[in-house]
């Protein structure tokens, strides 16, 4: 394997650029993440079974959820074709990518261990969802600085295809979010209105 200040290049012109197995970690780390939401989704469906009482709070709606996954998955799919093409280029803007995406994945996977391990959502699936973080974090580490090794051949692209991919993942969860809360809070008053019309047709039956 050649180091990244080698002068190595292909039969194409194309300098030699070492990925480091970063490819490997990002199949390990969409790998564990599947793996958790399954048993996240297995854990609620479990929790709404067991309490029959809260079915009728707010649901995030299914289309919200598959915007989620895309602002998530776009990026990692970007990345991965950025790392497994041939010009030096694409492979640090690729790596730009991959740092910004799974940064923030490495956050999240360190805080939702803490939360577990304090006790502030164990859940039903416990053991699982520990181990899928625990891959998750291993792997977005390894992702995190192999991604700045391949950046180095062109610390421009890098860190231009870093900012852009922070502000559109930051931008994008913020308009989710809103979106979010503001479903929500149309749901409350539908229900607040429905509460309040149930309680004037009672009040109309009683009086005839």
């Amino acid at each position: 394997m050649t180091g990244l200040d080698s002068s190595s290049w292909d039969s194409e012109g194309n300098l030699l650029v070492p990925l480091h197995g970063i490819r490997i970690a990002l199949g390990m780390s969409f790998l564990s993440a599947c793996v958790f939401c399954v048993f996240t989704y297995l854990g609620d469906k479990k929790w709404h079974d067991l309490n029959p009482g809260n079915s009728g709070s707010f649901v995030t709606p299914p289309w919200i959820w598959c915007l989620r996954v895309a602002l998530v998955l776009v990026p990692f799919v970007l990345s991965l074709l950025l790392l497994s093409t041939r010009s030096e280029h694409s492979k640090a803007a690729g790596a730009g990518v991959a740092f910004a995406l799974f940064a923030s994945g490495l956050l999240l996977g360190i805080a939702g261990l803490l939360g577990m391990f304090l006790g502030i959502s164990p859940g039903t699936y416990a053991l699982p969802d520990v181990a899928a973080i625990l891959a998750f974090v291993a792997s977005s580490l390894w992702i995190v600085v192999s991604a700045i090794r391949i950046g180095k051949v062109s610390l421009g692209l890098f860190f231009l295809a870093l900012v852009i991919t922070a502000v559109c993942l930051t931008w994008g969860n913020h308009v989710l979010d809103d979106k979010d809360y503001e479903l929500g809070r149309q749901y409350e008053r539908q229900k607040a209105q429905a509460a309040i019309e149930l309680f004037i047709s009672v009040e109309s039956f009683g009086d005839c």
